[in-house]
């Protein structure tokens, strides 16, 4: 069998296109996590790629962490989680979801949302150990307006936290898949106790 300089070429091709080399994909981000330790007892997962700052601000009494979208990423965003270390409550639902409104109302004033949120405007949430009531809205700043999303929890050994995220008007489903990636990898120390989700 006499193969031809032309035929072998077609040969190699159809091998090619057959081992499915010939199709290009898309870069995936990894969705890899940069595991941060936070001196407030818990550990807490932020994308790694493209790789989200951090910086912790406080006190002796109460500190915050706050998360920076990357400088090129779309859309820009901030969250921050907050654990109010002498905060817990182990009384029933209805007690918590009434302390998670107060706390919800009190928050929205300092993003200047003009709304005051009764309890029917609250939607229970959960993201790994967290479990407790958000609300997402409009603030608005000098910058302009903002989606925001404010989350009052408890963990499993209900210590209350308070979660917020913002981002351009509009884009908060967004950066929904990140606060997943994100408040759903907290993890807690309690004495010497791991609770991992």
């Amino acid at each position: 069998m006499h193969i031809t300089a032309s035929s072998a070429w077609i040969l190699l091709l159809g091998l090619f296109l057959m081992s499915g080399r010939a199709h290009s994909e898309l870069p995936v981000q990894s969705r890899e996590l940069q595991l941060v330790w936070v001196k407030d007892g818990y550990q807490v997962g932020i994308d790694n790629d493209p790789a989200w700052t951090w910086k912790y601000l406080g006190d002796q009494n109460q500190g915050e962490l706050i998360v920076l979208s990357p400088d090129l990423y779309y859309p820009p965003s901030a969250v921050s989680i907050r654990v109010h270390k002498t905060m817990l409550i182990d009384r029933g639902e209805h007690f918590f979801k009434r302390v998670a409104l107060a706390a919800i109302n009190a928050a929205a004033k300092k993003y200047q949302a003009s709304l005051v949120f009764s309890s029917e405007d609250l939607k229970k949430s959960h993201y790994g150990v967290l479990n407790g009531y958000s609300v997402d809205f409009i603030s608005e700043s000098k910058a302009g307006k903002h989606d925001t999303k404010i989350f009052i929890a408890r963990n499993n050994v209900n210590q209350v936290l308070s979660l917020t995220a913002s981002t351009l008007e509009g884009k908060l489903s967004h950066i929904s898949p990140v606060l997943d990636r994100m408040w759903g990898n907290i993890s807690f120390v309690d004495g010497n106790t791991y609770h991992a989700n």
